[in-house]
């Protein structure tokens, strides 16, 4: 008795079932018909195969991309949505806290006599810079933009920045930190009505972020190198 190998068995039951016979076609027809046919029922056969096979890759691969792309603590469900549509929430996370962090230094570091009123303060800044705040931290603002204001009452001081890049450095649920870049230049009143200009100074600032009813907004930011930069002035100008 001829014994058969384990490990070939299921190979012979698929060729077995990758096989037309005469008997799976119709009674009557032509050899020739049956030639086409046969040829017809075995390629419908291997592309139900390699369909069934890349259905399952698909499905691998998928399961891969959820596992290693996206945030383990997201629903099952708005994971799977992400690696299907493309998107990439963490990104979106990040370029939103950057974009929250530009904003701030652009808005902490313009400002000049346009913005004084009568009373010699900067309402208009003060509101554009703190509405960007934590409320901690817009507290902590309004207590040290009376420096900012007074040097631009009293010396006619202008400020005008410019951002280069910004790093999100550090990225949790509710807290955020990034790393900013940039140069500020300022202006004071020369004669004939011209402004003189000093020379940009460059800052590295590290800001942090929380975010806070789906927005974030600054609650800190610590100079890390830069002329004119001060750790605890709020005005970025140490002054």
């Amino acid at each position: 008795m001829t014994r058969v190998d384990a490990a070939e068995a299921p190979a012979r039951e698929s060729a077995k079932e990758s096989t037309v016979t005469d008997a799976d076609l119709p009674v009557g027809m032509s050899d020739g018909r049956r030639r086409v046919t046969r040829r017809g029922a075995l390629l419908r056969r291997f592309l139900l195969l390699d369909l069934v096979l890349l259905i399952v890759a698909s499905l691998g691969v998928t399961a891969w991309l959820v596992h290693s792309r996206t945030p383990s603590d997201q629903p099952l469900g708005s994971r799977v949505s992400a690696v299907l549509t493309g998107r990439d929430d963490v990104q979106v996370t990040r370029d939103q806290v950057a974009e929250a962090a530009r904003a701030f230094m652009l808005r902490v570091n313009t400002y000049g006599p346009g913005e004084l009123d009568d009373d010699g303060t900067m309402p208009d800044y003060r509101a554009d810079v703190s509405a960007l705040l934590t409320p901690a931290f817009s507290a902590e603002f309004d207590k040290q933009v009376t420096v900012a204001e007074a040097t631009v009452a009293q010396a006619g001081l202008g400020r005008t920045t410019e951002v280069y890049s910004v790093g999100v450095s550090s990225l949790a649920d509710t807290k955020a930190v990034a790393l900013v870049t940039g140069e500020f230049t300022n202006t004071y009143p020369g004669k004939k009505g011209k402004r003189v200009e000093d020379e940009s100074a460059p800052y590295r600032v590290e800001v942090t972020l929380r975010l806070i009813d789906g927005e974030w907004l600054v609650d800190d930011f610590t100079p890390v190198t830069g002329a004119g930069v001060t750790s605890g002035s709020t005005d970025g100008s140490g002054s």
